[in-house]
């Protein structure tokens, strides 16, 4: 937005309507279903935000940059296409 606010994108859960402002919350489960896809999918392929036992980061600049890489990859797959035959090289 040209005026430095964000918007909000939630659920129709109650909670929701009292502290966000009218004119910049926008609730339906339509609006909220490919959010919850796309951080589905963060959690799944990026194993520190799915178990605090095992596989954690405490440091925020780790927490951003996977997630920078994690987009680099999910974003454009043509970036992953020079890299392929150094990854399958581990197994040969």
């Amino acid at each position: 937005m040209d005026d430095g606010k964000c918007t909000f994108v939630t659920d129709e859960w109650g909670g929701f309507f009292r502290p966000l402002p009218e004119n910049r919350h926008f609730f339906g489960k339509d609006l909220t279903f490919p959010i919850e896809g796309t951080n589905s999918d963060i959690r799944h392929r990026l194993a520190r935000f799915k178990r605090k036992s095992k596989v954690t980061s405490r440091s925020l600049d780790m927490i951003e940059r996977s997630l920078l890489l994690f987009h680099f990859f999910q974003d454009y797959p043509q970036n992953l296409e020079p890299l392929i035959h150094s990854f399958l090289s581990f197994f040969s």
